[in-house]
């Protein structure tokens, strides 16, 4: 008779676990060295960040970005309404990313490459911590972006957008913008 050997692995986390893996693959494949990843993915698990954008620039101006961003609100709405475990064992996601992360910033990753350009990243701080000049100005200090700047502006005006949802985790969405 033959022998069946049967191996079930889950991957359950916290949401908040799931949320920080997104960010922390999103930022692994668009170049970010760990070093510098690790306060930002403290203040993601804080929830203290909103978004965080990875841009390619060409004679000082934008032409394409791609941006990660979760909704805490939500997010904190879906942890009461269906708990906090979440299983990542879901339908294409690799390496806990879920697939619309990992295309949109391996695509980023890719261009960077194939143009021999730096992928750059910005941050969005939430709405209370941006209400509040003196924390802004510390959190950003301490992650090492500069409070007040803003990144180089649109070739050719206004960019296309679109607006890219992540199926499985619907606090996180995904903004792909091309000039």
């Amino acid at each position: 008779m033959p022998s069946t050997y049967t191996n079930t692995h889950t991957y359950t986390k916290s949401r908040t676990e799931v949320v920080r893996d997104q960010f922390e693959l999103f930022l692994r494949y668009t170049g970010m060295q760990l070093a510098d990843r690790e306060g930002l993915l403290a203040s993601i698990a804080r929830g203290d960040l909103a978004a965080i954008g990875a841009y390619l620039e060409r004679d000082g101006f934008r032409f394409m970005e791609v941006e990660l961003e979760v909704d805490w609100e939500l997010h904190a709405q879906l942890k009461r309404a269906e708990g906090d475990m979440f299983d990542t064992d879901q339908p294409g996601w690799e390496e806990k990313a879920s697939p619309e992360v990992n295309q949109y910033a391996r695509q980023i990753a890719r261009i960077a490459k194939q143009e021999g350009l730096k992928v750059r990243h910005w941050i969005r701080v939430n709405r209370d911590i941006r209400s509040d000049p003196t924390r802004h100005k510390a959190l950003c200090d301490s992650l090492g972006y500069s409070f007040g700047s803003t990144v180089p502006p649109w070739q050719g005006g206004t960019p296309k957008e679109r607006e890219i949802s992540v199926l499985d985790l619907p606090e996180t969405k995904i903004y792909e913008r091309q000039a």
